[in-house]
């Protein structure tokens, strides 16, 4: 039984993998629906998967990285969270932002936390790239484009 799921499932590698946020991120066998594992985490919103690594934000734990045995291998920690938007994979990068704070840039391999965009009212909505630039509009109505640099 899954309660509080808000988590659009994301399937990567045939494994299908949702997050609660009462009950932390699932990795689901999708024909038989048997749980292979689960992390514990408060607060668990959406979740990406690129190759061997399935990461996920936590409204007061900011954004994590797991294996895909579900063992961590990075957390970091954000400033000014809130209700986190869903993560997008660029180039490298995580992208997502707080309704309490801004947009982050987080380097997807070490966890970094590069670059911070605070606008002053939050970003509900999740940032949006083509590839080369960086698009988000903020809580306050105002639209952005940022350069995307490697």
């Amino acid at each position: 039984r899954f309660v509080d799921v808000d988590a659009t499932p994301v399937l990567g590698g045939g494994v299908l993998y949702t997050a609660s946020f009462s009950g932390g991120v699932y990795a689901l066998d999708p024909a038989s629906g048997d749980v292979k594992w689960h992390y514990e985490v408060e607060g668990a919103s959406s979740v990406a998967v690129d190759g061997d690594r399935v990461y996920f934000g936590a409204a007061r734990l900011g954004v994590h990285c797991l294996d895909l045995n579900g063992q961590v291998v990075w957390q970091q920690a954000l400033s000014a969270q809130g209700a986190l938007s869903p993560m997008v994979l660029v180039r490298g990068h995580l992208l997502l932002s707080s309704a309490a704070g801004g947009t982050y840039v987080v380097d997807a391999r070490s966890g970094t936390l590069e670059q911070f965009f605070r606008p002053g009212k939050g970003v509900s909505a999740p940032p949006v790239s083509d590839g080369a630039h960086v698009y988000v509009l903020t809580n306050a109505g105002y639209f952005y484009a940022f350069d995307l640099r490697a």
